[in-house]
């Protein structure tokens, strides 16, 4: 009577284990890329609340607010889970125009700035020019700012 062969060979397993490893070389800078998105788009997610109050200070004041925060002219919370928001008024706040900038603190993007710029208050331009820190890449900015 003939034995039957049971379990894997060797060379068998080799080939399996040498394909888990190249799925995983693949898939985890994607994964790690994608997180890195994610964080990112927080930051316009989170300026999108202040654009209406830094509209209606405009309209109301004439010029920009020179900060947004507790006791500042828009009143609004600055900080996030990965980053906090920075105003910068351009030209002194005299109301020739506004940014408010995103600057990561956590993540492979951590230093990074995404922001927001506007002359008038209602149309709003995605900006990676940062006073804060460096420029996000493109490869990590929401689809809006591209």
């Amino acid at each position: 009577m003939k034995k039957i062969q049971q379990g894997f060979t060797l060379i068998e397993l080799m080939i399996v284990v040498a394909i888990i490893g190249i799925l995983a070389a693949v898939a985890i800078p994607a994964y790690q890329d994608y997180i890195t998105r994610a964080q990112v788009v927080e930051g316009p997610g989170l300026m999108d609340g202040f654009k209406a109050s830094v509209a209606e200070f405009y309209g109301t004041a004439g010029h920009f607010p020179t900060k947004i925060g507790a006791g500042g002219s828009v009143e609004g919370t600055t900080q996030g889970k990965y980053g906090a928001i920075n105003v910068t008024p351009i030209g002194g706040g005299t109301g020739t125009g506004f940014m408010m900038e995103y600057t990561l603190s956590t993540g492979r993007a951590s230093g990074q700035t995404v922001g927001l710029t506007t002359n008038d208050g209602s149309f709003w331009t995605c900006t990676t020019k940062g006073v804060a820190g460096t420029a996000v890449s493109t490869k990590y900015l929401p689809s809006a700012c591209k």
